[in-house]
C-alpha cells in the first residue's frame, strides 16, 4: 500500500496529506482491507507524517458502519445522510454515533442523491 501513497504524494507534489480517505467502504471492503493490513499501514503513514487525518466514505448498513467506526481511531468519515430518508445506510443513528466517538462527519447526498437533483435545480430557479 505504501507505493500507492508514495505515488499519490509525488503526483500532488507534496510530502503529506491533510486528510486521507478510504473510499466507498462496506463491510466486505473493510474486511478485505483489514486482511491486507490497512490499520498498520494507516498508523505507519500517520507516524511518518505522510497523513495527518484518516477517514473513510461509507456505503452499507448501520451495523457495518458501527463496526468500522469501532475498528480504528478515525478522524473523519463521509456518510450519505439526506433529509428524505434519515434511516438510509448509516443515517441519523450513524451520524450521532460517529459524533459520540469524536469522529467528524462529512455529509454527501443530503438531498437524496442524484435522483432529487433535477427537482432541487428547478426549485432554485424560482428563489430570489
Amino acid at each position: 500500500m505504501d507505493e500507492y501513497l508514495t505515488e499519490q504524494l509525488r503526483r500532488l507534489g507534496t510530502d503529506y496529506l491533510d486528510a486521507y480517505f478510504l473510499h466507498a467502504l462496506s463491510k466486505d471492503r473493510w474486511e478485505k482491507l483489514l486482511s491486507l493490513g490497512v490499520i498498520d499501514y494507516l498508523d505507519q503513514a500517520k507516524t511518518e507524517g505522510k497523513i495527518r487525518y484518516t477517514g473513510f466514505s461509507f456505503h452499507d448498513t448501520y451495523d457495518a458502519f458501527h463496526e468500522i467506526i469501532d475498528s480504528y481511531d478515525w478522524d473523519l468519515c463521509q456518510i450519505q445522510y439526506n433529509y428524505l430518508d434519515e434511516e438510509y445506510q448509516a443515517g441519523l443513528k450513524g451520524l450521532k454515533y460517529a459524533s459520540s466517538q469524536n469522529v467528524s462527519v462529512i455529509v454527501m447526498e443530503h438531498y437524496g442523491g442524484e435522483d432529487c437533483y433535477p427537482t432541487i435545480c428547478r426549485i432554485r430557479q424560482y428563489q430570489f
